[in-house]
């Protein structure tokens, strides 16, 4: 099952880093910096012979993802994971809105907070959940962007205040004290526990705790039940399919991940050019259309809800449990004025 996290206390850290105000990933679960499922490395798993499975240990317990488990133990097929858990673990359905939503209302907690002290923060700019699609796989803008560049962002407004100033801001912000938990891959996560920031993700999810929970055990378990799919006949044909589709318009890559790694490539060799964007573009709407002709995706999706519906129920209870704290803290977010 699922543990509890055995959270230790790091103490005071002294000041924190003069770096971005929303944190990165080694600092605080912060949801921009933090890696996702498709950027953290899935790990390798020995199947047991018995029952073929994988397990996952977290934090001295265990996930099992298993193959051929579904019906076993019980007498009969296992009951799904709720449809929230589904977007939990892979960071789709209504994943997308509702973070963006609960976003929103932790930057205008942590404003609250901050003003209370007589400093400002400058509250990120809504982003519409009817925006258009991406035309690319977001790697321009991430190469091409600096937030401390925009003058509207709390980027900037911090790159621009004197050092000794941000530092008591940041010590506002964060404050100095940091517990961390390892997961399981080996990561260590540090995280502040004081603060305006770690004040309005207790008032979201109810602790710290269940923050960093939420956050990242969706992400290993999607990891390990990804690399499932990935060797079931279904997905095996259908990937075939998407790569027939992409040699087809000239860009024979193994997957979209493959491609990605390759635009990347290029991006590290020429820079942020508007060549290479165009390039960006032209692959990633090639490996949108072969996607969808070869249903690479809705293939997935189904096979990722039978792998997750083959968990042991004591694991699939507690994706639910993380589900449902979710789903409390986006009712919380869109409570908070």
């Amino acid at each position: 099952m699922i543990a509890r996290l055995p959270v230790r206390r790091v103490g005071s850290l002294g000041s924190p880093p003069s770096g971005s105000a929303r944190g990165s990933a080694t600092k605080t679960p912060a949801r921009r910096s933090a890696p996702n499922a498709a950027q953290t490395p899935a790990r390798r798993f020995a199947p047991n012979a018995a029952q073929t499975s994988a397990r996952i240990a977290l934090l001295g317990a265990a996930v099992a993802v298993g193959l051929g488990l579904a019906g076993c133990g019980n007498g009969g097929a296992p009951a799904p994971v709720t449809s929230t858990a589904v977007d939990l673990v892979t960071r789709t359905g209504g994943f997308p809105a509702g973070q963006r939503t609960i976003t929103a209302a932790e930057d205008r907690l942590v404003a609250r907070c901050m003003a209370a002290s007589g400093r400002t923060y400058i509250v990120s700019k809504p982003t519409s959940a009817d925006a258009p699609a991406a035309t690319d796989y977001g790697l321009y803008s991430a190469q091409h962007v600096d937030p401390s560049a925009d003058r509207t962002t709390n980027d900037y407004y911090l790159a621009h205040l004197p050092e000794a100033e941000r530092t008591t801001y940041l010590k506002a912000l964060r404050g100095t004290a940091q517990a961390a938990v390892t997961l399981s891959d080996g990561r260590e996560i540090a995280y502040p526990t004081t603060g305006c920031e770690p004040a309005a993700r207790t008032m979201l999810y109810g602790s710290l705790e269940n923050q960093v929970k939420v956050f990242y055990v969706p992400q290993i378990v999607g990891n390990a039940v990804r690399e499932q799919v990935q060797q079931k006949p279904e997905y095996v044909s259908a990937q075939k399919a998407w790569q027939r589709c992409m040699a087809s318009g000239h860009e024979p890559y193994s997957s979209s991940a493959e491609a990605r790694k390759q635009i990347a490539a290029l991006y590290a060799k020429t820079g942020p050019t508007p060549a290479t964007h165009q390039r960006e573009i032209t692959v990633a709407t090639l490996d949108r259309r072969c996607t969808t002709n070869s249903r690479l995706d809705t293939t997935e999706s189904t096979l990722t809800r039978e792998v997750l519906a083959a968990l042991p129920e004591p694991d699939r209870q507690e994706l639910d449990k993380l589900a449902a704290t979710w789903r409390k803290t986006l009712e919380a977010a869109r409570a908070t004025p």
